[in-house]
Formats: structure tokens, sequence, C-alpha cells
């Protein structure tokens, strides 16, 4: 898989056919990536067919003079116990960064993903877990226009009026699902609509939950770790990240997420345990990448 090209297929029918839609597709696709995983398991190794693919949502996460990829804990759970699984052979990892408008290069970047150092929670309502990249990556990452989210875009904003929500990721059922003769995969991303429930989550941390209303797919599995957007009506031209999309129940079209608060906050606590043990800083690899700031400018056309 890491010397395959990625193209970008386009977005779907339902974000294509509004102008508005794909500018703003377009615009936050900078801050999404697509963690892509291809392998096989013995069904097709003996039946000679290509390779599968999985495709994640994964969010450019900038904290603490680091970048990361941010995605859902039970992603990384996943990719761990297909690892470790006798069934399957896992031929490689590579990080798409296809999505923004600003893109130079439609070929993926290697991703080394057993020498990553990488950690996740998947357990009481936290699911998120965070692949960190080195300077190498980051640098690519920022030539082809990805951004990484700041603190002044994740951080709680008590004195905002969160009117408008939606989730930017990579359903499952518009994605390739097995690499092509050719050696291509297909990536669709999407932007839909959330409308905000006042809603407890039902687990031991906070949630945010959300419904979707207007929906043009069968699921949104494979959106999970893609990032979920809120707009100030008052000022419908800022946004901020306020969640990372977790789970989601079909039959009522509800949508959890991990709240960014609540992941800052345990990731603020666990690197000051580890400064107070080891008495030194964090290695700044966020230089070249431009981390988004409070108050960029949607697209408003």
């Amino acid at each position: 898989m890491s010397d395959e090209k990625l193209r970008e297929s386009g977005t779907s029918a339902a974000i294509s056919a509004s102008p508005t839609r794909k500018t703003a597709l377009d615009f936050f696709g900078r801050h999404l990536i697509a963690l892509c995983v291809s392998y096989r398991d013995r069904a097709d190794t003996a039946a000679g067919l290509q390779p599968r693919v999985a495709v994640f949502s994964g969010t450019l996460f900038e904290f603490r003079g680091t970048v990361s990829i941010l995605t859902a804990g039970h992603i990384l759970r996943w990719i761990e116990r297909m690892e470790k699984s006798s069934e399957i052979e896992i031929l490689g990892a590579s990080i798409a960064d296809v999505f923004s408008a600003d893109i130079k290069c439609d070929h993926p970047i290697p991703l080394d993903l057993k020498g990553a150092i990488r950690n996740y929670v998947d357990e009481a309502g936290l699911d998120f877990g965070l692949i960190l990249l080195r300077p190498y990556y980051v640098r690519l990452l920022a030539f082809n226009g990805t951004k990484a989210i700041g603190e002044e875009v994740w951080a709680p904003r008590p004195d905002v009026n969160f009117g408008a929500h939606f989730i930017l990721g990579l359903p499952a059922e518009i994605q390739s699902q097995r690499i092509s003769d050719e050696g291509n995969i297909a990536l669709s991303p999407i932007l839909l609509r959330v409308r905000e429930l006042n809603e407890d989550g039902g687990a031991d941390f906070p949630r945010f939950v959300g419904q979707i209303d207007d929906m043009p797919l069968q699921s949104i599995e494979g959106m999970s770790g893609g990032p979920i957007i809120g707009f100030d009506l008052s000022s419908p031209d800022r946004y901020w990240i306020v969640a990372l999309q977790s789970a989601w129940l079909p039959t009522s079209r509800k949508v959890f997420g991990c709240p960014m608060p609540v992941i800052g906050k345990l990731l603020t606590e666990a690197v000051n345990d580890l400064l107070n043990d080891l008495g030194s800083g964090v290695v700044d690899t966020a230089a070249s990448v431009g981390a988004e700031t409070d108050g960029v400018a949607a697209p408003t056309g």
C-alpha cells in the first residue's frame, strides 16, 4: 500500500449538488486525513484477490508543540487486533492528505505503523487515540496544504452559543474496499449537518449528542475519528472543533462524540505527569504546520 496512488473521486451527490457545501468541504478538508491500512485475510490469499483496504477518518491535531493524528480509540484498538491476528496480514499503512483545496500531490505518505508512538482509550464514554507524527510527516502534510487544529480552535468556549454543527469524515460505504488492479483507491469525504440534542450521553464521561435529520447514506460507519465542527450563529464565519465523532445509533440516527475539552483536559494531565516524571520538555514538531487559531474565517460561498 505504501507506494500506491490514492485518487480522490469527489464527494457524494448530497454534497456536490450544493456549491456552498462543496466549498465548505474543500475548506474543512484541510483538517481531515485518511489513515489507510491495506491487508489480506486467508480467504483473499487463497482466492488470489486484490488486497483489502480499511479507511479510517482522522483529524490533524496540534497539542503542546506536537502534531498527531487524532482519531477514535476504537479504531486504534481494531488496528491493534489486526496486528495480533493470525488470520490477517497487514501489508502496509499510509496517510492520505488529499482533501485540501490546495493539494499538490495525490500520493499517500507511507506510515511506519509499527514504529509509530500511539495510544488510545476506549471505555466509559472516552473514545479517542493519538498517533504521534515525526517532523518528517509534519513537513509533508504541511506541503500538501493540510492544517493541524490548534488549541484556540478546540479549547472550551463557554461564551460561544453553537447553533449549527457538522460532521466531517469518510463513510465506509462510499470508500474503496479493495485496491484496484492499477494500485488505486478512491476516497470520498462527506460533510453532514447534525442537530445537537440536549441529552445525556449515557456514559461516565460527557459526550456530544446529536441527530442527523437529512441522511443521504445508509450508515456513517467510517466517520469515527472525524471532527464535529461547531458554528456560532451570531458570527457564522467562525468555527471551532467541538468534539470527535465516536459512535452512532442507526435506528434513531443519533451520533455521539468525545468533546474536545475532555480530550484536552486528559492530555494536559497526562503531559504534566510525564513532565514531572522526566523533568524535560516536549519536542517541537509543530513549527512547520500552521495550527489554526481562533477567528479563522470559514468560507461564505
